[in-house]
């Protein structure tokens, strides 16, 4: 956006990219803390953010819905506050047998936690400063799958599957992959690591 409307002053521009903020919890190798209202070894994806339009909650919220028509229901958990009940909203009005539950706020040690059990993280933004979730995420091995816009290009790099935020079969495509495919689960982990290494507050001061 800064190249496109004020081009003549790009060139005078420096990019300062954000971390991940869980660098002492993940290195923290003492077990996961424990985590509210989940079975032990239960599969599930993560949902972390608060709740805002630009966080588009109805693109999950159908593709959910696709996945149930499909026979394939899948557990999703919320972490963040969702105040004006976008996501609830959502998940009513996509009318799901299996709603997204929540997680409420957690500590950096139960975060780290949430984010190493899951399959992978859900990131389906329309816009975004950053991001930050897909960081944390990927320093954890966490695989992700989020929104093909510029930013989550920019940040998650080549360790992410990418799906038109405006098409929610394309998630729901690219759920069923993910979870087809273990290797490729494997793979997207790996990478997240090496990708999340990038960033540091060390680099950005």
């Amino acid at each position: 956006d800064l190249q496109h409307y004020h081009s003549r002053q790009f060139d005078k521009t420096i990019v300062v990219h954000n971390a991940a903020a869980l660098e002492g919890a993940v290195r923290n190798r003492n077990g996961l803390a424990a985590l509210p209202d989940i079975e032990d070894g239960a599969p599930y994806a993560i949902f972390v953010g608060n709740i805002s339009p630009n966080k588009n909650p109805t693109c999950l919220a159908a593709a959910l819905k696709i996945l149930e028509q499909r026979g394939r229901p899948l557990t999703v958990y919320h972490v963040g506050r969702d105040e004006v009940r976008l996501l609830a909203l959502s998940v009513a009005d996509a009318g799901l047998a299996y709603p997204i539950k929540n997680f409420g706020i957690l500590t950096d040690e139960a975060l780290v936690a949430a984010y190493r059990r899951a399959r992978f993280l859900i990131s389906t933004s329309t816009h975004e400063g950053f991001c930050l979730p897909i960081l944390e995420a990927q320093s954890c091995g966490t695989a992700v799958i989020c929104s093909d816009i510029p930013v989550l290009r920019e940040v998650a790099g080549e360790a992410a599957l990418f799906f038109d935020p405006n098409n929610p079969t394309a998630l729901a495509d690219c759920i069923d992959r993910i979870i087809d495919q273990p290797d490729l689960g494997r793979r997207l982990s790996e990478a997240g690591v090496q990708n999340a290494a990038q960033f540091s507050w060390a680099r950005a001061a």
